[in-house]
């Protein structure tokens, strides 16, 4: 069951990309740009605590 659930989601991504793929990358990079310092932070939360 996972291993459809994951390829059905790379399969979705992948047309994304295919169709639109300026708007994909710039979707990417601001999913990238804004998750990384939401991880940063909670990690180092849970390092303090």
């Amino acid at each position: 069951m996972t291993v459809l659930s994951i390829g059905t989601q790379l399969y979705l991504a992948y047309g994304t990309f295919i169709a639109y793929p300026l708007g994909g990358v710039l979707s990417a990079a601001l999913l990238i740009g804004t998750g990384l310092p939401v991880y940063y932070y909670v990690s180092r939360l849970k390092i303090s605590n």
